[in-house]
């Protein structure tokens, strides 16, 4: 539903005639040409690129893309990219149950570090003030 909203409002500002907002739509030009040859990818590889896909919606309603065929890439590029997001995260959950037991030992790792580093720094404390006292 927000897709659709950024693509009218994309199409209700193509026709404006105030110079700063034609200036700042002309600064996503270099986009048009991947979205005119291919809509698809575009509008999927956007989807995992931060800060990118609303501007593309934007300009795919300023270039008058048909909305029926606006939404059909847009449901085909949203479920390949939540398809890829879930198989990741599920994917990312399985992983932390397999590595648990590392995550036991690397606790008592850090444990121990940090003992030595807090022993090491208590040592040259007090070195250092027996120097300064001598």
């Amino acid at each position: 539903l927000t897709n659709i909203i950024w693509y009218s409002i994309g199409g209700h500002l193509g026709k404006s005639k105030n110079r700063l907002i034609i200036k700042i739509l002309a600064l996503a030009k270099p986009f048009d040409r991947h979205l005119l040859n291919a809509p698809l990818q575009t509008m999927f590889i956007s989807k995992f690129t931060y800060g990118v896909h609303r501007p593309l919606v934007f300009r795919a309603g300023l270039l008058k893309i048909p909305l029926k065929e606006f939404i059909k890439i847009d449901f085909i590029s949203s479920v390949g990219w939540f398809m890829i997001v879930a198989f990741l995260g599920y994917f990312a959950g399985a992983s932390t149950y397999l590595i648990k037991s590392y995550i036991h030992f690397s606790e008592i790792g850090l444990f121990i570090f940090l003992a030595i580093f807090l022993l090491f720094s208590h040592y040259i404390s007090k070195r250092s003030k027996k120097e300064i006292t001598d």
